[in-house]
């Protein structure tokens, strides 16, 4: 589990070690008290250059939910890591599990 030590804006980056075309990005949500609002934001590190792939928020997120962060077609190309940021008003932010999916780039 990977937690950020307190409320607020928090990430945690993943090192692919290596470039990746990424297909799937799902985490599962830990959090206590366990019901409330939080927003989530992608970033993939592509060739040296940070982009922004997309941000999700509502009340949803539950201690256990799975939310899918995936591209929305395709996949993210020749990826080497991945950032995920996460910021709860009400309880610390932190995940359970995160899964990143897809093939190595030629």
């Amino acid at each position: 589990m990977w937690n950020s030590g307190g409320s607020g804006a928090r990430w945690v980056q993943v090192d692919l070690q290596g470039h990746f075309d990424v297909t799937s990005i799902v985490v599962q949500i830990a959090r206590y008290p366990k019901d409330g609002n939080s927003a989530w934001t992608v970033q993939t590190l592509e060739d040296g250059v940070w982009r922004n792939r997309g941000s999700w928020a509502g009340p949803w997120f539950s201690d256990g939910t799975w939310v899918n962060l995936s591209p929305r077609t395709g996949s993210y190309p020749r990826v080497s890591a991945i950032r995920i940021t996460g910021q709860c008003l009400d309880s610390w932010v932190a995940l359970r599990e995160i899964y990143v999916g897809g093939s190595q780039s030629r």
